[in-house]
């Protein structure tokens, strides 16, 4: 799997379970069935996060999809 189809992945993932989104990125690639490990997992999600896809609310400590400035 390209880094781009996991990073699809998990999109895919937490677009379908938006109101279940784990709080912790190893957690979230273990239920949507992905087989990376937990530092692959991290550095996936500070990708999404730096690429604008995905939100984390840093008080709170959770994740959601971020569409076009919209936060879900």
């Amino acid at each position: 799997m390209t880094k781009h189809q996991k990073l699809d992945s998990i999109l895919k993932y937490m677009s379908e379970n938006i109101g279940e989104i784990p709080k912790r990125p190893d957690r979230i690639v273990e239920k949507a069935n992905l087989n990376f490990d937990k530092s692959e997992s991290y550095m996936m999600f500070r990708m999404l996060l730096d690429d604008g896809y995905v939100y984390e609310h840093t008080t709170e400590g959770y994740y959601g999809i971020k569409y076009q400035g919209i936060v879900f």
